[in-house]
C-alpha cells in the first residue's frame, strides 16, 4: 500500500490537534523526589558505621574460613577423603 506523501501531511494537519498529549506538570514532582533523596541519604549515613563494622565482621569471618579451606586443600585433598561417602562414588 503505497501513501501519497502530500496526502499524509494533510491528514497529519488535519488530526494533529486531536493528537497532543497534556501531561499536568507538577512542580513539586522533582522537589519531593529530591527531598526524599535527601532523607533517604541521611538515613544510609546514619546506619552506615553500624553496617560497616558489620560487614567488617563478616569479612573476617569470611578470611578464616578460607584461610581454614585452604589448609584443608593444600593437605591434599582432605575434603574429598572426609567426604568421600556422599559423592555415591564409595559404594
Amino acid at each position: 500500500m503505497k501513501v501519497d506523501p502530500a496526502d499524509w501531511r494533510l491528514e497529519v494537519e488535519r488530526v494533529a490537534p486531536r493528537l497532543k498529549i497534556t501531561v499536568a506538570s507538577n512542580a513539586r514532582d522533582w522537589r519531593s523526589h529530591l527531598d526524599d533523596a535527601h532523607k533517604y541519604s541521611g538515613e544510609i549515613n546514619s546506619v552506615w558505621p553500624d553496617t560497616q563494622a558489620a560487614l567488617g565482621a563478616v569479612q573476617a569471618e569470611v578470611r578464616v574460613h578460607m584461610g581454614t579451606v585452604s589448609v584443608c586443600l593444600e593437605r591434599g585433598g582432605f575434603y574429598d577423603k572426609r567426604n568421600h561417602h556422599h559423592s555415591g562414588s564409595g559404594r
